[in-house]
C-alpha cells in the first residue's frame, strides 16, 4: 500500500495543463449534498414570456443524483464544454490499446464489398461511427487497467487512480463529440439568423434547447 506522503505527491492533470493534488479533494460531506433541483432552481435566467412553458418542461424532464465532489467536477467540466486538445488526445489515446482477450472493444470496420457498394455519404457516417466506438473502447480499456490493479490487492493505488481518471478524460472528451455533432445534425434544418447563435452557445444540461432559449 502506497504511503499518505506518495499519494500527497499524486497529481491529476487539467486538460489546460493546470495540476490538481489529490490530498486537496476532501472527503464528502453534507454541505456537498444537495436536492437534486437545487442547481436549476438556483440559476439566474430570463426568458420570454412565452417561452416560459416549454422551459419549465426541460427543466422538468432533468433528474440529477448526489453531487460528485467538486474538485472532481472541475477536472470534467472544461473537458465536457471544450474537449481534449487534438495532440494531448492523440498521445492520450495511444496508451490505451484494445486488450488481446477482449477484441470486440474494437470498432468494427465496414467491409470492403459493402463499402465500395454504399454512398459517400453512407462511408462518411460509418467512419464516424467507428472513430466514436473506438474511442469508447479505448475508454473502457482505461477504466479496467485500474479496475485490474484495484482487483490485485492494490498493488498500486495510484497508478489505479491515474488509469481510472484517464477513463474519465477520454469518456468526457467523447461526451463532447457527440455534443458537437449533435450540433451539426440540427444545423441544417435552422434558419440562418440561429446558426451564428449555435457557434457561440456554450453546452447546457440539455443542450441547445435553454441556451438559445437565454440568447
Amino acid at each position: 500500500m502506497p504511503s499518505t506522503n506518495r499519494e500527497n505527491r499524486y497529481k491529476l492533470e487539467f486538460i489546460d495543463n493546470e495540476n490538481l493534488d489529490i490530498a486537496d479533494i476532501e472527503p464528502l460531506n453534507s454541505e456537498y449534498r444537495s436536492d437534486k433541483n437545487s442547481a436549476l432552481n438556483n440559476e439566474e435566467t430570463k426568458y420570454d414570456s412565452d417561452q416560459e412553458p416549454v422551459v419549465s418542461e426541460l427543466e422538468a424532464d432533468i433528474l440529477t443524483a448526489t453531487k460528485i465532489h467538486d474538485k472532481l467536477a472541475q477536472l470534467w467540466l472544461p473537458i465536457l464544454r471544450k474537449g481534449i486538445h487534438k495532440e494531448a488526445k492523440e498521445k492520450l489515446l495511444k496508451e490505451y490499446l484494445i486488450p488481446e482477450n477482449c477484441s470486440l472493444l474494437q470498432a468494427p470496420k465496414l467491409n470492403p464489398e459493402i463499402s465500395a457498394a454504399v454512398s459517400e455519404g453512407t462511408r462518411t457516417r460509418d467512419k464516424r461511427v467507428e472513430a466514436v466506438q473506438q474511442q469508447l473502447g479505448e475508454g473502457i480499456s482505461a477504466l479496467n487497467k485500474g479496475l485490474e490493479l484495484l482487483l490485485d490487492d492494490c498493488k498500486d493505488r495510484l497508478q489505479a487512480v491515474k488509469f481510472l481518471s484517464d477513463s474519465c478524460r477520454i469518456l468526457c472528451d467523447l461526451h463532447f463529440v457527440e455534443t458537437e455533432a449533435s450540433k451539426k445534425f440540427v444545423t441544417p434544418g435552422l434558419d440562418k439568423s440561429y446558426i451564428n447563435i449555435m457557434q457561440e452557445v456554450d453546452r447546457d444540461e440539455v443542450d441547445l434547447e435553454i441556451s438559445l432559449q437565454k440568447k
